[in-house]
């Protein structure tokens, strides 16, 4: 097979993995009564596509671990600052 369509597929794949993430976080946020407790699996899910856009669409897959690593753990950061900010507000 041959690598540019190969990379093409598996962009396709990323994207519909994101849209359906994404129609599922939806779904799981828009209900009031268990978007409470939907908090850390919806920020987990959010870490999880902000992974695949910053492996696939911002071409990371082959740069050094540092960088992926720098990025990621940023997410991670972010999604855990998001987290305990939302859980120390809501009484």
């Amino acid at each position: 097979m041959n690598h540019a369509l190969a990379g093409r597929r598996r962009g396709t794949w990323t994207w519909l993995a994101l849209l359906g993430a994404t129609g599922f976080a939806w779904w799981l946020g828009g209900e009031s009564v268990r978007a409470r407790s939907a908090v850390p699996l919806l920020l987990a899910l959010a870490v999880a596509k902000g992974v695949l856009v910053v492996r696939e669409f911002m071409e990371l897959r082959a740069a050094p671990a540092r960088w992926q690593l720098l990025l990621v753990g940023w997410l991670v950061l972010v999604a855990a600052l998001i987290g305990v900010a939302y859980y120390s507000g809501v009484r």
